[in-house]
């Protein structure tokens, strides 16, 4: 039961962060899961396992009680955002890191290979 006491600004800083992250998530894995074409296996998996986790956790009793179904679907929740966090922030690190890579100069002979001379 939610008490009637006022809302402090950090939790509900902490609400608005979370539910943000949440529908971020679940909306980019499904958008991934139907638009991508380099992987979309692990997008649809990722999706399914978000959405069947949101039915399961509005689907279970209340949030006074203790039941498995509410744990497993809250688990499938948390493991498909931090599926869809860590696969998005590794496609941006590998965007990112390929774009910029700093290509060292080699200045002694040993290093660079084969010279091919006009002797």
């Amino acid at each position: 039961m939610l008490d009637t006491q006022q809302w402090l600004p950090v939790e509900l800083l902490n609400i608005g962060l979370a539910a943000a992250v949440f529908f971020a998530c679940l909306v980019h894995s499904l958008w991934k899961a139907v638009f991508d074409e380099l992987n979309p296996v692990f997008w649809r998996r990722t999706a399914a396992v978000l959405w069947a986790g949101v039915v399961i956790v509005a689907l279970s009793s209340g949030i006074e009680s203790f039941n498995w179904p509410m744990i497993i679907g809250w688990m499938m929740v948390a493991g498909g955002v931090v599926a869809t966090a860590i696969r998005t922030g590794m496609g941006y690190y590998r965007q990112y890191s390929a774009h910029n890579v700093r290509r060292t100069k080699f200045t002694n002979a040993r290093f660079s290979g084969p010279r091919v001379s006009g002797r």
